[in-house]
């Protein structure tokens, strides 16, 4: 997607990460927000003993995750390592739709960023497990010179520096 930014196909890219410095490209990147991440799961998983040991209680159960080469994972990487934690991943989603709906199905735990957590579609039968105020997914607004005057574009950064 970046190509496509560098040659004009696209105006502006959200991502989880700033672009890569690379000259050649001529991209600018901006952070939006960013948002604590919070752990879902069903409440077969998510009792009280569980809330009350979290984070630890990470350990025992099931932990479904985004993709290794996803930002957020890394962050969580760091934050597991930092909390002396070794989850036990039975799984490992590219869309963040599909890993609630495998949650909610009893399949395990899983992050998503407090912004993500209002979409009530997305946690219908999901209870709280905790918090990791810690721990930060980032939303960047990756676009090339030319699309900063796009006026969508200028929109969206305006409305996120609000």
């Amino acid at each position: 997607m970046l190509a496509e930014l560098a040659l004009h196909h696209l105006d502006v890219v959200l991502a989880g990460q700033a672009a890569p410095r690379n000259p050649n490209l001529r991209l600018t990147s901006e952070r939006l927000v960013d948002s604590s991440v919070e752990w879902y799961g069903p409440a077969a998983l998510v009792g009280r003993t569980e809330r009350g040991r979290f984070p630890q209680s990470l350990d025992d159960l099931p932990v479904l995750l985004p993709t290794g080469h996803s930002a957020l994972r890394t962050t969580l990487e760091r934050w597991f390592e930092a909390q002396s934690l070794r989850p036990r991943i039975v799984g490992e989603f590219e869309d963040s739709a599909l890993l609630a709906v495998f949650a909610a199905r009893g399949f395990g735990v899983f992050p998503v960023s407090r912004l993500g957590a209002h979409d009530v579609g997305l946690m219908r039968g999901l209870r709280l497990l905790g918090r990791s105020e810690d721990v930060k997914e980032e939303i960047h607004a990756i676009r090339s010179r030319r699309g900063q005057h796009h006026p969508l574009v200028r929109q969206i950064i305006a409305t996120a520096g609000a």
